[in-house]
């Protein structure tokens, strides 16, 4: 259970911000952390951030904005600064604090903002929430990413979990909880990666151990943070950003934690998953994925309906250009040839082609509307890049960068592909025989099964039985076969 005053318990911990900014003489706190405004019951009440001053002095401390300067219009404009590289700009925090003998007690409920929906939250007289609004920081990379530390004296636990879809890309998901969310979505959105180095590692430790340090030198040694959980995130410049806390465990020999059932409270290990919850009107799941637009869950080689985005593998645009120039100079050379019956037609060059790389081009019903541009453009680069021309495609064919790009097609394309470049794009194309050929396989094959069928009768095999003695059917299995002859074989003597 999290409060107002006291840290011991599970989720956000809105005291820690204000001991983080309270100095110590001794020793200062360098800490990087977002803007964060303080709610309670509706309204903001404290407002912390890291100064980016030249003076040496203040440069890297916490500060905090006097209750004057702490308006809707001052939040609003300071959250959506950088609007243009990011639609999310904030995120709102909460935690439940019913009684600790509830089963919900520290679930952290997690609320994100765009520029609209932001103003919207900042100018709602009805809300009585309590909990932190806090600028969203740009993860280093096109995915959000987001650090969970679990400290102890004696352990740092490292954890970094990543979103699956590009933070910017709009068009495969319109919704900006399915680019976003981390810890608080559903597994299926996002990965667990591992920390490469000990640099970063070392680096997130020893932030936690000047947190602690610094809290228990304000707090003129009350305070002794034994184990925690904190969320890090590191931008494009390398900068490590304090977030949030979902759990502190303090060590009380003085006393100082209030609580029904003490002995329990300070024996309880800390909480190293913290439930999240999502707003009410935001579902994400396997049943909402299915509801998504067409390009999500199809292949865009194939037009098959994919189940999961672990079934998707890359491929380069090279091999995808290569592979279509190749298809189609061999349906232009049989297009040049239309009174010779024995060649295939369109779609028998395609699917000796691996069937891959032109999607619905070939339903027929389809073609006169998507042709005249694919014609020269691949339909899989043409269906990834809508807006691009021919002379553009042109220009790209021969940029290095763009051929080095990737598409994410289903597990069959991905194995048709990579067979045909293992074979240098060898299309072996079949071949149509017209009817007085087939008709002449077809006598021949009936003459040849009738002289089978005579031969089989003239060698016909047949089972052969010896003689009932003492011990010969053991010795001689009575399912030996023999043929028929014009001299019968003799038995053999058994062995004694």
């Amino acid at each position: 259970m999290t409060s107002f005053t006291s840290f011991h318990g599970d989720g956000i911990s809105i005291p820690l911000f204000h001991n983080l900014w309270k100095k110590d003489k001794s020793n200062k706190l360098l800490l990087n952390i977002p803007d964060t405004i303080v709610y309670i019951l509706g309204h903001a009440s404290a407002w912390y951030f890291t100064s980016a001053s030249s003076s040496k002095d203040d440069k890297g401390t916490i500060l905090r904005r006097r209750k004057q300067n702490i308006t809707n219009e001052e939040i609003h404009e300071r959250l959506t600064k950088n609007k243009e590289k990011c639609d999310v700009v904030a995120y709102f925090i909460s935690s439940n604090c019913n009684s600790a003998l509830s089963s919900n007690a520290g679930e952290i409920s997690i609320q994100y903002f765009n520029e609209k929906t932001l103003y919207s939250f900042l100018h709602d007289s009805s809300k009585n929430c309590s909990g932190i609004l806090q600028k969203f920081v740009l993860s280093r990379g096109r995915n959000n990413s987001v650090i969970s530390a679990t400290w102890t004296p004696s352990l740092c636990v490292l954890e970094r979990k990543t979103n699956k879809q590009q933070l910017n890309d709009i068009r495969r998901s319109r919704s900006m909880y399915e680019r976003v969310v981390t810890y608080e979505g559903p597994e299926m959105y996002s990965e667990t990666v591992n920390l490469k180095g000990d640099f970063l590692a070392g680096k997130l430790e020893e932030t936690c151990k000047n947190i602690v340090a610094h809290v228990q030198r304000v707090s003129e040694y009350n305070t002794n943070i034994q184990r925690m959980n904190f969320m890090f995130k590191i931008d494009d410049r390398d900068r490590v950003w304090f977030l949030w806390s979902t759990s502190i465990r303090i060590d009380d020999r003085l006393g100082k934690v209030r609580c029904c059932n003490k002995r329990k409270e300070l024996i309880d290990p800390i909480n190293m998953r913290a439930l999240y919850s999502l707003p009410g009107n935001v579902k994400l799941g396997p049943s909402e994925c299915k509801e998504k637009s067409k390009h999500l869950n199809k292949c865009v080689s194939c037009e098959i309906e994919i189940s999961s985005f672990h079934e998707m593998h890359p491929v380069p645009y090279k091999t995808i250009i290569e592979h279509f120039e190749v298809v189609q100079s061999l349906i232009k050379s049989n297009e040049g040839n239309n009174n010779d019956k024995s060649l295939p037609s369109r779609n028998a060059i395609i699917e000796a082609a691996g069937g891959v790389g032109f999607g619905n081009l070939r339903d027929p019903s389809k073609q006169k509307r998507v042709w005249e541009h694919s014609d020269v453009i691949p339909p899989v680069i043409r269906r990834m890049h809508t807006r691009l021309k021919i002379p553009g495609y042109r220009r790209y064919r021969k940029d290095p960068i763009f051929l080095h790009r990737t598409c994410q097609v289903c597990e069959a394309c991905f194995l048709a592909y990579s067979e045909l470049v293992s074979s240098d794009f060898q299309v072996v194309t079949p071949v149509v025989l017209d009817e007085s050929f087939n008709n002449y396989r077809k006598q021949r094959k009936s003459k040849e099964a009738v002289e089978n069928e005579e031969l089989n009768k003239k060698w016909k095999p047949i089972e052969y039985t010896y003689q009932s003695r003492k011990g010969i059917d053991a010795k001689y299995p009575h399912h030996l076969l023999s043929f028929q002859m014009d001299i019968a074989p003799q038995i053999p003597k058994p062995i004694t």
